[in-house]
């Protein structure tokens, strides 16, 4: 039986109101208002709504009222019933959303609001952004041609306004919005702020029916380019969001059955808002990308996150080049009303389907620090520490830090920008692509720094990672990263995040110069190196070869001379020549993944040593020799057993 509201108003302060299908409809006998005032709580229904409009105007702003407002973190969620039914009604909620742009910066967006005809989730445009005047008065938006917008009275400049299309290809184009309906419910869209102020945090009233149920969104599949110089990243993504007036929650929402055919990784825009300019040479602006973790519903991981790198714009708004500059980090897991963001379809061939459900919404409130619209610190995530969302109704938290051990390693190229990216120490990963925790490089920079990974789609080429999570469990492991240039610079590489990590250094190892640099305790390592793509020398590592100086270095380079190797593809091993008979106390083999795939001890001063290689896969091998003086000889093999 439905829950019929003939009161006034209902105010809700301090407990949830529960209800298996709600009714608001003003007072059939004296045709007041009627509407429900929620503040600092959810409304929770399993079930439809049905709102009616209330008739009667503010007689001072002549602003109709809402049915329901929603008010200082109140949200409303709605449950999937056995027999669903849409939403109905012409009546609307009322929510309120402030922003961190001004009239210069974009923010993506996403409406928890359409329409109010027909039934179900309809189109929402523009009309659908209220002014707010006091507690419950708002007057609707209008839309202006100038340059900016204004907030007093509310208008938004229709130039910097668009919708994006994602056509039925790899790629999608963006389009200007006019003030009529014609977004559809889970679709994201662009639009600036209003004025020029020093601290901008205009409140737009979103005012429409509540969008609820299955909401689905096409995204094309994703395109990767691959040449002689890097695989880069293209295509396939469409601007999206929170459809709900509730928050979501983005782990729930990508590992969905429903949702396989996605990359398991969100993109979010950020920019340089500190530029108040509308030309596109003049902003720096990129995204960062965020991976859920693993699997975790309705629980505690927050996932990962890399800053973007701020890029420059020719006067058509193509990146060019790359600032010094980088974005924010923030907790991304529950995404607040309002909020949009990039998807990718899987790089499989077809149209993938991204379906929003009643099932991943949460209440989780903004203020708690853990759900968040605005950028906060600069570069880096928040330290670890218990959040106070012991208000929600699961009483669980959100683990406000980071989820494994980790290394968040920044690369600087020359003066021109910096690429961040993130590794990650976690068992239940592999060395090769692991969907949710690894997170693909924007590879939109002129030049990067990345990890490359092989991926269940292409066994033959790598792809670029800025997100790389791995198992660690033998500290002599080597980890991979390509270096690719525009021009010659110098290159420092530094940890600047360093949580829990199970060793007590990380090296930059150039296998080519045979070098050891720390990154750790606030120590980098500088690279001098010519325009070009650096595949195979470089490599993270966590144990340094002791020396003992000059003596050590030149025991190293004399047994390098007198030291051979010869990779027998028709006997499928190794022949190691040591006619010098040094003492070798360890042989290792590493692929080009840095997975060690061959450890022998204690070999003593052999003449002749051989190593089988055939049950290795076909490709480029490090082998590294350890004498008893710790000199180390490394020589690189290209093995093929077809």
């Amino acid at each position: 039986m439905k829950n019929l509201l003939f009161l006034a108003v209902i105010f809700i302060t301090s407990t949830s109101i529960v209800s298996a299908q709600l009714f608001v409809r003003p007072n059939p006998t004296s045709l007041e208002d009627s509407y429900i005032y929620a503040k600092d709580v959810q409304i929770y229904v399993d079930g439809e709504i049905n709102l009616q409009e209330n008739a009667t105007a503010n007689p001072v702003t002549d602003t109709l009222q809402a049915s329901i407002y929603l008010r200082d973190d109140a949200q409303l969620i709605q449950g999937d019933p056995v027999i669903p039914a849409p939403n109905t009604g012409n009546g609307y909620i009322s929510v309120l959303r402030s922003t961190n742009s001004d009239a210069y910066d974009y923010n993506y967006w996403s409406s928890p609001v359409s329409q109010s005809t027909g039934s179900g989730n309809q189109m929402f445009g523009i009309d659908r952004l209220h002014d707010p005047l006091g507690v419950t008065e708002s007057n609707p938006a209008t839309l202006t041609t100038n340059l900016n917008g204004a907030s007093s009275p509310l208008q938004v400049s229709r130039r910097w306004l668009y919708g994006y299309d994602a056509g039925t290809g790899s790629g999608g184009s963006y389009y200007f919005l006019e003030s009529n309906n014609m977004i559809p419910a889970g679709e994201g869209f662009l639009m600036k702020g209003v004025d020029v102020t020093a601290t901008p945090d205009q409140i737009y009233d979103f005012r429409g029916r509540p969008n609820s149920g299955d909401i689905s969104v096409d995204v094309p599949p994703s395109t990767f380019e691959i040449n002689s110089l890097l695989s880069t990243f293209m295509n396939g993504e469409v601007a999206t969001g929170n459809p709900y007036p509730s928050a979501l929650d983005l782990n729930a929402f990508l590992y969905d059955p429903a949702n396989s055919g996605l990359l398991k990784e969100i993109k979010f825009y950020d920019e340089d808002r500190s530029i108040n300019s509308h030309f596109y040479v003049d902003n720096k602006a990129g995204y960062s990308v965020w991976t859920p973790g693993v699997e975790n519903p309705g629980g505690t991981v927050i996932g990962n996150q890399v800053a973007a790198t701020f890029l420059n714009f020719d006067n058509d708004g193509n990146p060019i080049s790359s600032t010094g500059m980088v974005g924010t980090t923030v907790i991304r897991r529950i995404s607040p009303i309002g909020q949009g963001f990039i998807i990718q379809g899987s790089p499989l061939p077809g149209m993938k389907t991204a379906t929003f459900k009643n099932a991943h919404r949460r209440f989780i409130k903004e203020s708690s620090g853990i759900s968040n619209f605005k950028n906060q610190e600069n570069g880096v995530s928040p330290k670890s520490s218990k959040s106070s969302s012991s208000e929600t109704p699961t009483g669980d938290d959100l683990e406000n830090g980071p989820n494994k051990p980790q290394i968040r390693i920044n690369a600087y190229f020359g003066s021109s920008h910096m690429r961040q990216t993130l590794l990650i120490f976690n068992d239940e990963a592999t060395d090769d692509y692991d969907s949710g925790l690894d997170g693909f490089s924007p590879m939109d920079a002129t030049s990067e720094m990345f990890f490359p990974v092989f991926t269940p789609w292409d066994n033959e080429n790598t792809y670029p990672l800025a997100i790389s999570s791995l198992p660690l469990r033998d500290r002599s492991k080597r980890i991979p990263f390509t270096l690719q240039l525009d021009t010659g610079m110098n290159v420092l590489i530094t940890g600047v995040e360093e949580n829990d990590l199970p060793v007590r250094d990380v090296f930059i190892y150039d296998s080519l110069k045979n070098t050891y640099q720390a990154i750790t305790l606030n120590r980098s390592a500088t690279l001098i190196l010519r325009a070009g793509l650096y595949e195979d020398r470089f490599f993270i590592v966590f144990m340094k070869p002791r020396t003992e100086g000059k003596e050590s270095d030149e025991i190293t380079k004399r047994a390098k001379n007198d030291v051979t190797f010869f990779q027998n593809n028709l006997l499928t091993q190794l022949e190691v020549s040591n006619p010098e008979r040094y003492e070798l106390k360890k042989a290792s083999i590493f692929d080009m993944r840095g997975r060690l795939v061959l450890n022998q001890e204690n070999l003593g001063g052999a003449s002749n040593l051989t190593f089988p290689t055939g049950t290795f896969s076909d490709g480029i091998y490090l082998v590294i020799l350890t004498t008893t003086d710790n000199a180390v000889i490394d020589y690189k093999i290209s093995v093929r057993n077809r």
